[in-house]
């Protein structure tokens, strides 16, 4: 493998990865912003074991990541379509939440939240998102044919680095910008946030002044 190959393998890893580590660095952010009991000393164990868990379900993400790349790049292959290592790594990061959520919302309204894998109409709203994956790729292909060379800007702004910086501030901005902060991917417990807080469970204040 030469130094070319190297660097056309190495790319789409790169920009993955620093879109999941710029999540990552977000929601640790998230965190400690909304559960500031956590850098106490007493609560370092839980705080070390939060970002433990979080590293673990970025792994998971980055899994799904590289199988959504994979996907990409089988359709682009299929379809004749010349797209870069590093084309498919950008696809696939601006995809794979849009791909989830769409599918997710499409399920609900036609098939309700509760749906069997045994229903064949359950991989319907699955089909359309997909569908809708070709013909955005098809429309990005015409435009990357047409349009020549992409500008400085452009490649600049869809690298790795600036990938991470994008989807940091996106996950802050999402996660700190509402009026009621949520623990937006979920990495603890509402029991364990309570404890972080040193709060009682609902209900408890009532039966300590009913005793």
């Amino acid at each position: 493998m030469d130094t070319s190959e190297m660097c056309s393998t190495r790319k789409p890893l790169a920009i993955l990865g620093g879109v999941l580590i710029g999540f990552l660095i977000a929601d640790i952010v998230i965190v400690l912003v909304r559960v500031p009991g956590l850098l106490r000393p007493s609560h370092w164990s839980a705080f070390g074991a939060l970002v433990a868990s979080a590293v673990m379900l970025y792994i998971a993400a980055g899994i799904y990541f590289l199988g959504f790349y994979v996907v990409v790049w089988i359709i682009s292959r299929i379809l004749r379509m010349r797209f870069s290592p590093g084309t498919v790594a950008v696809i696939t990061v601006l995809g794979a939440p849009a791909f989830l959520l769409i599918q997710d919302k499409l399920q609900r309204k036609m098939l309700g939240s509760f749906m069997s894998l045994k229903e064949p109409y359950f991989y319907v709203p699955t089909g359309i998102v997909l569908a809708m994956l070709v013909a955005a790729m098809i429309v990005l292909h015409l435009a990357l044919k047409y349009s020549g060379q992409p500008p400085v800007w452009l490649r600049r702004l869809l690298d790795w680095r600036s990938l991470m910086g994008i989807a940091c501030a996106v996950l802050l901005i999402y996660g700190l910008g509402m009026i009621d902060p949520i623990n937006v991917l979920c990495v603890f417990s509402d029991e364990q946030e309570r404890m972080a807080r040193m709060e009682s469970p609902p209900g408890m204040v009532e039966e300590k002044a009913a005793g």
